[in-house]
């Protein structure tokens, strides 16, 4: 059964998004979750309402499939850099799974 994580990442107003600021990083990192396995899809936009809003989801085979890609995430670097510039920049996530 498909597992599916929802989130909605807030940034100030004055604050790029990681994606801008580290294009190359960024790229690595769609590639990393779109070729993980078990990842069945995945999307991401900026808000068509909000500038400072980016919502985004990722489809998994199965919850499993979700915890093998959660637990390599400590060993990926352009997570952690991206996580790093987040906390740096008051860039709060939530996240929803279903």
């Amino acid at each position: 059964m498909a597992y599916t994580v929802t989130t909605r990442t807030v940034k100030p107003a004055n604050v790029q998004w990681w994606n801008q600021v580290d294009q190359a990083g960024a790229t690595r990192w769609a590639n990393y979750v779109n070729a993980f396995p078990g990842v069945v899809s995945s999307a991401g936009a900026q808000s068509s309402s909000d500038a400072n809003v980016w919502e985004s989801t990722v489809v998994f085979e199965n919850k499993a499939a979700q915890q093998a890609f959660q637990a390599s995430l400590a060993n990926n670097a352009d997570f952690q850099a991206r996580k790093a510039y987040l906390i740096a920049n008051n860039i709060v996530s939530t996240h929803t799974a279903v």
